[in-house]
């Protein structure tokens, strides 16, 4: 550039004449701009595509099948039906629960607990057990034969059954939940392979029983619908 006012020539750019101090007009040329820091913008990223997916595969990897649902609700009706009368005392047995106690205190027995409820949960077998093992001791005072080893019998199948009916409850609840959130549904499957065994126990229970107290369709609903679950769990992984 030259100065317009003596002709010196100058470097581009310059502010005043170096040979008669002429003020010089500015260039006209652009400046970047600067942010705060004196840096460059930053202009907004575009989103990453491959997270973007993978959250949405995860997200519908999180949805519940509908087979999965039904595993879970049968499951829930499954505990609903072993809270149930499982066992039925016969009508005479209960009545004459009194007159039995009379009885053993007349002989000298301890009277103890000859009551029978007319009917009795998986969680109650126990207390059945017990007033039935009054009555085989009872049946042993008057001379009868196989009342320690029936009572022994009756009672380990009693808790037998609940400890099984106890682990059944436990898994098929853990294993609706763990279904609900994590999908997982192995706890659910062990519950009804457990709460069918707990119904076999039972079913052999009811035989020792015959004449004194009957099963209910409790526990062959149970059964059903806990083998439902377990096989509704196990189509839902494999889909």
């Amino acid at each position: 550039m030259f100065c317009p006012k003596c002709g010196n020539q100058l470097p581009d750019g310059s502010a005043f004449c170096g040979k008669c101090g002429a003020k010089l007009g500015t260039s006209k040329g652009v400046t970047p701009a600067v942010g705060v820091a004196g840096s460059a913008p930053s202009t907004p990223t575009a989103p990453n595509a491959a997270s973007s997916r993978s959250a949405a595969s995860a997200v519908a990897s999180t949805k519940i099948s509908p087979l999965a649902m039904a595993a879970a609700v049968l499951a829930a009706v499954a505990v609903v039906l072993s809270l149930l009368p499982w066992l039925e005392v016969d009508p005479m047995v209960s009545a004459a629960s009194g007159y039995a106690g009379g009885f053993a205190s007349l002989l000298g027995a301890d009277e103890g607990s000859f009551s029978f409820d007319e009917s009795y949960a998986v969680w109650a077998l126990p207390s059945f057990a017990g007033a039935f093992g009054d009555y085989a001791s009872l049946y042993g005072t008057l001379g009868g034969e196989g009342a320690d080893s029936a009572s022994a019998l009756v009672g380990g199948a009693a808790w037998g059954c609940l400890l099984l009916w106890l682990a059944g409850v436990v898994l098929l609840v853990l294993g609706a939940v763990g279904l609900a959130k994590s999908g997982r549904r192995g706890a659910l499957v062990a519950g009804g392979i457990v709460m069918a065994v707990c119904v076999a126990v039972f079913c052999g229970l009811s035989e020792l029983l015959d004449g004194i107290a009957t099963a209910t369709a409790f526990p062959m609903a149970c059964l059903v619908v806990s083998i439902a679950a377990a096989v509704c769990a196990l189509a839902a992984r494999k889909g």
